[in-house]
């Protein structure tokens, strides 16, 4: 990985993944499974509106799938 003014770039392509769930605590067992599944970072895990959940993951298009 190369530093370049104060930002970490990566040789891997990034990716971000997105799940809606319209369960609240659903969503929260999810968000768990999918960060412990593979090696991504958990970018958002709000409620959205009352019974919808959004879970977003970033990282290396690979990991994101399988987490997804």
């Amino acid at each position: 990985s190369v530093l370049v003014t104060g930002v970490q770039t990566c040789a891997l392509p990034i990716s971000i993944g997105l799940v809606e769930l319209k369960s609240t605590p659903i969503g929260i067992q999810t968000a768990d499974e999918m960060v412990k599944a593979a090696n991504v970072e958990l970018v958002l895990a709000n409620p959205v509106c009352p019974g919808k959940y959004m879970i977003v993951v970033s990282g290396d298009v690979g990991a994101v799938k399988n987490s997804v």
